[in-house]
C-alpha cells in the first residue's frame, strides 16, 4: 500500500523520509517583495486647538517627536503587514538620521541608503482637535537622492514583485527607478503626493496610481469637489488624459493670473456614498470582471504584460476610495473608526495595497486591504505608530 504522501515518478514509488516530511510541512511561501523609493523624515508633531492664523500664537497641548517620511511610513506599513522590503532613500549624517535608521532596523526593514552632508527632512505638524492635519516638509537630504544611487539600486528594484514610489524625492530618481522596475516585469505604483508636475516619460512607466482629491485634480487639470467629478478625474487618469499643468506647462490664463494656484484643488470631502451612487447611475450592466491588474511575478511567474492603461485607485477620505480600470469601476466605502490622527492614513493605505498586490492579490481584494489598513491608521497619534499590522486590521 502506497502512503499518501510518498513521492510518486513515472510510475516508481519514492518513500519520503521523516525528515523530509517535516521539512516540508515547516515550508512557507516566500515572502512578497517590496521595493520603496521614497523620503525618510523626522516629525514634530504638536497637537493644538486649531491650526494658528497668520501672526498668531497658540499654546499647544502635546508634543512629540516621530519618525516619518512617505517613503519610511509606507515601507513600514509592508514590513508590518509581512513584506520582504528594501527602502532606497537619503537621510542626514545628523542623529535624526541615526534614529530612522535604527527604526528600520528595529521594523526590519533593508536598507539602500546614502548618507548626504545635509540635514535629514523633517516635518512640522500640527494636528487638531478633530484628527485632521496641516504639515510642512522640509525635504533636506530627501532632495540628495540622484538616479545614480538609484541605478546603484537597480537589482533591488528588478527583483521586487512591487516598486513603490512617491514624490517627497526628486522625480529624475523615482522616474530611473519605475524605468528599471518596467524593464524588469516589477509592478509599478505612484502615490503622486505631494502634487507636482509629472513627465508623460514618468507615467508611461506606472501601472497603478494613487492619487487623492486635491492631487488628480492638479494631474487631470479638473476640479474634484464631487462624486461626479471624482469619477471624471478618475477615469481621465485611467485615459492618460494629463492636464498641461501637470505636465510642467503653464496655461496662458494662469501666466497673466499669478496669484491663481496652479490648478484646481480639492475644495472638501465628496459626500459619503455619493461615488457609489453616481457609478450606480452611469452603470446599467454588471460592472463587468474581477479587476486583476498587471500581475507581480510573485503571483505564480517571473514575468508579467503590463496592461497599456494605467489603473487608478483615487483615495476620498471619509468616503473611501474609488477603483477604476479600463474594464471596471467600482466605489470601496471607507469603514467608520474613531479619528484620532489622519496623518498616516495615506501611507498606510499605499504601504497595504503594495504588499497586498505584491502577494498575489487581485485589485479589488487589494484596494479593501487598503482600505482597512487606512481606517486602522487613523485611530492611533503619530504616522510611522499608525501604520498597522494584520492584528490592528483584523479588529476593525
Amino acid at each position: 500500500m502506497v502512503d499518501n504522501e510518498d513521492a510518486i515518478l513515472d510510475g516508481l514509488v519514492y518513500p519520503i523520509t521523516a525528515e523530509q516530511r517535516i521539512a516540508e510541512k515547516n515550508m512557507t511561501p516566500p515572502k512578497p517583495k517590496v521595493t520603496v523609493v521614497g523620503s525618510l523624515n523626522i516629525d514634530l508633531v504638536s497637537r493644538a486647538p486649531r491650526y494658528p492664523q497668520q501672526g498668531e500664537t497658540l499654546i499647544g497641548d502635546a508634543f512629540d517627536i516621530f519618525t516619518g517620511g512617505k517613503g519610511f511610513n509606507q515601507a513600514t506599513a509592508a514590513a508590518r503587514l509581512g513584506a520582504d522590503v528594501i527602502l532606497i532613500g537619503c537621510v542626514g549624517t545628523d542623529v535624526f538620521g541615526e534614529m530612522l535608521l535604527s527604526a528600520m532596523s528595529a521594523e526590519q526593514i533593508d536598507g539602500r541608503i546614502k548618507r548626504a552632508e545635509v540635514g535629514t527632512g523633517v516635518a512640522t505638524i500640527v494636528v487638531e482637535p478633530n484628527g485632521e492635519n496641516s504639515i510642512i516638509v522640509v525635504p533636506r537630504a530627501n532632495m540628495a537622492l540622484t538616479p545614480a544611487d538609484i541605478e546603484k539600486a537597480a537589482t533591488c528594484i528588478a527583483q521586487a514583485d512591487v516598486l513603490l514610489l512617491q514624490l517627497e524625492t526628486p522625480v529624475a530618481a523615482s522616474e530611473r527607478a519605475a524605468a528599471i522596475a518596467k524593464a524588469n516585469g516589477t509592478l509599478v505604483l505612484l502615490n503622486p503626493a505631494p502634487a507636482q508636475p509629472l513627465a508623460d516619460s514618468f507615467l508611461a512607466h506606472v501601472d497603478i496610481i494613487i492619487p487623492n482629491q486635491s492631487e488628480a485634480a492638479l494631474l487631470t487639470g479638473m476640479p474634484v469637489t464631487s462624486a461626479e467629478e471624482a469619477v471624471s478625474a478618475a477615469r481621465s487618469l485611467v485615459n492618460a488624459e494629463i492636464s498641461p499643468v501637470a505636465r510642467g506647462a503653464v496655461p496662458q490664463v494662469l501666466s497673466r493670473e499669478a496669484e491663481t494656484p496652479p490648478g484646481p484643488v480639492a475644495r472638501g470631502p465628496v459626500p459619503r456614498n455619493a461615488v457609489t451612487q453616481v457609478l450606480s447611475r452611469e452603470e446599467e450592466t454588471p460592472p463587468g470582471p474581477v479587476a486583476r491588474g498587471p500581475v507581480p511575478r510573485n503571483a505564480n511567474s517571473r514575468s508579467r504584460t503590463v496592461n497599456a492603461e494605467t489603473s487608478v485607485v483615487l483615495t476620498l477620505g471619509e468616503q473611501g476610495a474609488l477603483l477604476l480600470t479600463a474594464e471596471m469601476s467600482e466605489a470601496i466605502p471607507a469603514i467608520p473608526v474613531d479619528l484620532v490622527d489622519t496623518t498616516g492614513a495615506g501611507d498606510a493605505f499605499c504601504g497595504a495595497l503594495a504588499t497586498a498586490l505584491a502577494s498575489g492579490e487581485n485589485l479589488q481584494e487589494a484596494v479593501r486591504f487598503a482600505n482597512a489598513a487606512g481606517a486602522a491608521a487613523v485611530t492611533t497619534l503619530g504616522a510611522t505608530p499608525s501604520m498597522p499590522t494584520r492584528e490592528e486590521i483584523k479588529k476593525i
